[in-house]
């Protein structure tokens, strides 16, 4: 069935309520926060070969739910 049929045929039990997901937050991060931080981001960035390194990046875990979200103070990720 194609979406536009499909999308027909649902039908809400009640009005959908908009989300709102904010750009950015406050997040205070101290100075031994910022050191230690940087230090495992060079630490880290000795895997840059096999692995990118993000840090200090806001992510919402869940598309539903605007307050399940996080300020990861460093972010690895493998390479396949």
């Amino acid at each position: 069935m194609q979406h536009a049929a499909l999308a027909r045929r649902l039908r809400h039990v009640r009005a959908p309520s908009p989300l709102h997901f904010p750009e950015a937050a406050l997040v205070p991060e101290t100075k031994r926060h910022l050191e230690l931080r940087t230090l495992l981001y060079v630490v880290l960035k000795t895997f840059a070969d096999r692995a990118a390194i993000g840090s200090d990046q806001f992510v919402y875990w869940s598309a539903s739910d605007p307050s399940r979200s996080g300020a990861g103070r460093l972010c690895p990720a493998r390479h396949p």
